[in-house]
């Protein structure tokens, strides 16, 4: 669904898409009868609608910072439930005063949101984009108790290939073969909210270690909006083995499993007893010279 003033109606026929449109005067009237007729909608059918999409001129809320390249210079934004709040008080540390006529856009959002897991905040030019292309743009908000972790899906892996090479150009990953970063990406489990992939990452078994699993390649929108935290719980749930290694030295990463209850053995260029662990992290700093990420562990039950 798509919330549209009439003068605003310069999109393409599009399948699939039904359009409430605002025409009358009294703009905020129209606009509140329009989405009370959604939420009727959407509480009577909503295994039949994944997703509505509300149209904005920049199609994203204002950053207090400009993007740059950095880690989420290639993302959507994110936001969850929880946050809509802090956002419309105008104290998210990341997100700049929002408009009265953006105020009361999202403001709306709440109302919807748990109903149909996905809000797209797109502009008149990128709501094609969102709806045929699987990365999207604008700002996306979700449900977190909606979302659901899996397999990688075949339409999904040029994407996540992407993804993974951005990570890799600013020295978040380690630069891999053509052979190993396939292997990689088949292995990716994909943190989704309906269609959308929000984060992933790789469970490979370890050649000398039959009881053990690396954790590598884990990405996910910016950390701060608590996606971190729920694609690490699932992949930990999909992990069957009694012991999950990953090593990393992106500080935020070090944040995030420190707080989900790894332990951090140091960098690996300085553990000790390292001949409790196997041979691909006893050799890391041979095999990969320039790189000394901390090695963490997470055993279930210990």
């Amino acid at each position: 669904f798509t919330l549209l003033k009439r003068a605003e109606l310069q999109l393409p026929k599009l399948p699939g898409i039904n359009t409430i449109e605002l025409h009358e005067q009294n703009e905020q009237r129209v606009e509140r009868e329009a989405v009370q007729h959604l939420q009727r909608i959407v509480r009577q059918k909503t295994w039949k609608y994944s997703q509505i999409f509300c149209i904005a001129p920049k199609g994203e809320l204002p950053k207090k910072k400009p993007q740059s390249n950095e880690e989420d210079a290639m993302h959507v934004q994110v936001v969850t439930l929880e946050n809509i709040e802090r956002i419309l008080e105008g104290s998210d540390p990341t997100i700049s005063r929002l408009s009265k006529q953006l105020r009361r856009k999202v403001g709306l959002i709440p109302r919807l949101l748990p109903r149909i897991g996905k809000i797209a905040l797109v502009s008149y030019d990128g709501i094609q984009e969102e709806i045929e292309n699987i990365d999207g743009s604008g700002t996306l908000f979700i449900d977190p108790t909606q979302t659901e972790c899996g397999p990688i899906r075949d339409n999904e892996k040029s994407l996540i290939a992407t993804v993974h090479d951005h990570y890799t150009k600013l020295g978040m990953l380690r630069r891999r073969s053509p052979e190993e970063a396939k292997q990689l990406i088949d292995a990716q489990h994909i943190l989704r909210i309906k269609k959308s992939p929000l984060g992933g990452g790789s469970l490979l078994p370890i050649e000398d270690d039959e009881h053990s699993l690396m954790l590598e390649g884990l990405w996910a929108h910016p950390l701060g909006n608590g996606l971190g935290k729920i694609l690490l719980e699932q992949l930990l749930v999909r992990a069957d083995a009694d012991r999950v290694l990953a090593l990393t030295q992106n500080p935020d990463a070090i944040k995030l499993f420190m707080a989900n209850g790894f332990t951090n053995y140091g960098a690996v260029s300085m553990l000790k007893n390292a001949q409790a662990f196997p041979r691909n992290i006893r050799e890391y700093s041979k095999r990969h010279p320039g790189r000394n990420p901390h090695l963490f562990v997470h055993e279930p039950g210990a």
